[in-house]
């Protein structure tokens, strides 16, 4: 099975250590660490969630096939097919393979044709894919439609469909086939090909002296004249009823601006300066996604993606996403997915997605603690350090603070003033200056409103501090907690809970005219030791550690695990829970890298995951921050954006294919290498009996949730229950008895959403001992050696017979001699009596 590699963010970096909150030695250990692998600083750009596949993928299938791919297209069964420098390659989310008759013909471009055939051109190569009766793909080759003198070609660059016709494009000639009445001709330019631009019902052939063809849907080709810009020949070319462009265009315009055609002829501006930048590095053609976002391919510069809007969304190229800098192709799928070929891998990033990161290789010195936004700042804490950024740019550019705050562990907020807590002491924090406040190792902070008065957790317990006016009194020390101890907020009560990595738990009355500490829990009343934290959940409170979420009775004062949180598909809990309240009263958790709202249903609350990808790090966040519409979360692997306000595109139906099947023996024997899938004809499939392994692929080419679909089946014949739901893409049958089978399979998403099951007839034949023929043959032979026996007895008896019979005439002729000779004798004797 081709390893796919899911990551999340710089391919080439080297990883924090994970450290666990899930172990409490583990945790001190990390309190106490000054030293973290540092990355190097460059502009932060926010990326979204994506694929990355590199050539040792695709070279499974054979070390002959090259790195390099270019154009890309995807057929109804979901397949991607990718023209490699060797062959062509189709990918199902989980198998690669090649597409038959394809090696060593240099194909590098396809097209979809208006009979739904999908046409290839490469080096001195024309023709197109067909499905055999077994599903399995082939190149069919139409060199031999094509006259004669025109079949020394060289390389097809590009192919496009207008109309009910394929154009391939070479270096001086454009080759137009007639997809109904299966015909070509052929129009040669004066000089080399500069591009085409394509609409649905005509194409504009420019050539790089600049003058300008224009084919129309019949095939008729008239000249356009010269035009000096690209702009120009849009203009006037959409101004010809030629309807929608096929792909955007990006064009400069008179006085150095710059604007993105979009198919529909709508015009984008974007900022001159990206625009001068991109054309610099010679854009392509360009894909729209489905909410609008406008990817921008070009030839030496990586890809470039608009908003809807025209501003740049993110830019991605050899230093954090791409192989290399040169993009051959994209193309986006029916998940909303883009795909990007370059000469040394592939990618596919989500357009659309909701979700953007912010990678670990960002500046930041450390695992990120704690989040916060403050008066047009993003402050960021981290195990070494504290950054900050003005909000609200395109990109975040952090700057680590001048003074020595060191590690740092929580940011509060309280009276207009951002504290931190940090490893040299407690900071009041105004922009990019920090004003110490306190000179001692600090871990948690909580902010008593109606005392203006601040606690404090410290190495010898909790303390607290006045607040009069501008200034802060001295530390005083309210009790033993120690170390490491977490605060929640203010409940209805006036009481600050509090929980240390022992198990202790804690509350201070702030109502009372002197406020009273009470300690009297432990790790006895079900809190797990090494990690709590209080929470208030509907002026309850509860508190979340590496095992469950637990509410407090305060009439019994113990905890017991909270019904309040059931998880979707009772998922369990695996780390250290972060809650937020957002400003509309929405409860969200984040765990292991996920985040999710709580909704509500019928028996409570349940775990509901935003992510569109599946792609979110599998590590523990350890700062969660809700912010108008956007939420902020960490992990051990960078941070993590969600933008509420872009609705999330919904996964299509999953779908389910076949994608092979072996026999499996001393030798392999393929007897399948297809692909079945809901859009192929009704497959049948006929096996010989045999005590080897029977091993059938399958896959769902439902490339946002690949990580998390799961499969299922039954073999109607053999069993009459589906089985569980499992990761397993390759099910296996071992000694089938003969007779006739329906395999069913079906795939389901992480978002719940279940497949058609697709159904596969297997006959198992008899071995051929046990077969009609065989037993026929047996008892034919038999008759056939009985009625043998017969005859060649019979022709002995017969023998015996004839030897018998001359044996009686001969002794019969020798009596009759002998009375002969009797009788003789006698009448001599008579006669010589008488």
């Amino acid at each position: 099975m081709v390893l796919v590699k899911i990551s999340y963010f710089l391919c080439n970096t080297k990883r924090n250590p994970v450290i666990l909150l899930t172990k409490p030695h583990v945790f001190l250990h990390f309190l106490f660490i000054f030293f973290f692998t540092h990355f190097s600083s460059w502009g932060q750009d926010l990326f979204p969630p994506f694929t990355y596949i590199t050539p040792s993928d695709y070279k499974s299938v054979s070390s002959e096939i090259g790195p390099q791919n270019f154009e890309i297209i995807q057929e109804p069964s979901g397949l991607m097919l990718f023209c490699n420098s060797d062959c062509i390659l189709g990918f199902d989310g989980h198998f690669w393979k090649e597409i038959k008759n394809t090696s060593k013909k240099g194909l590098r471009c396809f097209a979809k044709g208006a009979d739904n055939r999908i046409y290839v051109g490469g080096n001195q190569q024309i023709g197109y894919l067909e499905s055999n009766e077994n599903g399995e793909s082939n190149f069919i080759s139409l060199l031999d439609k094509l006259p004669v003198l025109e079949r020394k070609f060289g390389i097809i660059w590009e192919c496009a469909l207008v109309s009910d016709f394929i154009v391939f494009r070479t270096s001086q000639k454009a080759i137009l086939f007639n997809t109904k009445n299966q015909s070509f001709s052929v129009f040669k330019l004066k000089s080399h090909f500069k591009e085409l631009i394509i609409a649905e019902n005509q194409l504009v052939i420019r050539e790089e002296n600049g003058n300008s063809w224009l084919m129309d849907a019949y095939g008729k080709i008239n000249n356009l004249g010269v035009f000096q810009t690209k702009y120009s020949i849009i203009k006037e070319f959409t101004g010809s009823q030629s309807g929608n462009l096929g792909f955007a265009y990006l064009v400069e315009k008179p006085k150095n601006e710059y604007t993105i055609i979009k198919r529909n002829l709508q015009e984008i501006s974007i900022d001159p300066s990206i625009g001068k930048e991109i054309c610099s590095h010679l854009p392509r053609k360009i894909v729209e996604s489905q909410n609008g976002e406008l990817a921008v391919p070009t030839i030496d510069g990586g890809l470039y993606v608009f908003n809807p809007n025209g501003s740049l969304r993110f830019r991605i190229n050899k230093t954090n996403i791409l192989p290399d800098n040169g993009v051959n192709s994209i193309y986006l799928d029916k998940d909303n997915g883009l795909w990007i070929t370059c000469d040394l891998g592939i990618r596919r990033i989500e357009m659309d997605s909701p979700l953007s990161f912010l990678p670990d290789n960002n500046g930041l010195d450390g695992v990120v603690t704690d989040l916060a936004f403050f008066d047009g700042y993003f402050y960021v804490g981290t195990s070494s350090q504290v950054y900050a950024s003005l909000y609200g740019k395109e990109n975040l550019h952090f700057t680590p603070f001048r003074n020595e705050i060191g590690q740092a562990f929580q940011f509060l907020v309280c009276e207009n003033e951002l504290l931190v807590a940090s490893w040299k002491g407690v900071f009041s924090l105004k922009k990019n200056n920090a004003t110490k406040i306190l000179n001692l190792p600090t871990t948690t902070l909580a902010w008593d409103k109606q005392n203006s008065t601040l606690y404090i957790t410290l190495n010898e317990g909790i303390f607290k501090l006045k607040k009069q006016g501008k200034s802060w009194g001295k530390a005083e020390k309210v009790c033993n907690l120690k170390f490491l101890a977490q605060f929640s907020i203010l409940d209805k009560k006036g009481r600050l809970w509090v929980a240390d990595y022992a198990g202790n738990v804690a509350y201070i009355n702030t109502f009372d005219p002197v406020p009273a500490w009470v300690s009297y829990f432990n790790a006895t009343n079900g809190l797990y030791l090494g990690w709590n934290k209080p929470f208030l959940f509907k002026d309850n409170v509860i508190w979340t550690n590496p095992k469950s979420i637990l509410s407090f009775k305060e009439d019994e004062s113990k905890f017991f695990p909270s019904k309040t949180f059931r998880l979707k598909d009772n998922s369990s809990l695996k780390s250290f829970y972060l809650l937020k309240t957002s400003q509309l009263g929405e409860t969200w958790i984040s765990d292991q890298g996920k985040f999710a709202k709580l909704r509500k249903d019928k028996d409570g609350y349940e775990f509901f995951d935003f992510s569109p990808s599946a792609k979110l790090p599998n590590s523990d966040s350890w700062a969660f921050l809700l912010e108008k519409n956007h939420l902020w979360f960490s992990t051990n692997e960078g941070l993590i954006h969600y933008d509420f306000q872009k609705t999330p595109i919904h996964s299509n139906k999953p779908s389910v294919l076949i994608s092979g099947i072996t026999l499996d023996g001393p030798k392999d024997i393929n007897l399948f290498e297809g692909t079945v899938s809901s859009h192929s004809k009704p497959f049948n499939i006929e096996i010989p009996q045999s005590p080897n392994l029977l091993k059938i692929k399958i896959a769902s080419p439902n490339y946002n949730t690949l990580g998390a679909n799961l499969f299922s089946y039954k073999m109607v014949g053999l069993q009459s229950e589906w089985t569980s739901w499992a990761t397993d893409n390759t099910l296996k049958f071992h000694a089938l008895p003969n007779g006739i089978y329906t395999l069913s399979i079906k795939t389901i998403n992480q978002n719940g959403q279940e497949s058609d099951s697709l159904n596969l007839t297997i006959t198992i034949k008899n071995p051929w001992y046990k077969s009609k023929k065989t037993w026929g043959g047996i008892v034919t032979l038999l008759l056939s050696s009985l009625l043998l026996f017969v005859q060649l007895r019979n022709n002995r008896l017969r023998k015996q017979n004839l030897k018998l019979e001359e044996q009686i005439q001969h002794h019969t002729s020798q009596i009759v001699e002998l009375k002969y000779q009797i009788d003789n004798k006698k009448q001599e004797g008579k006669e010589a009596d008488e």
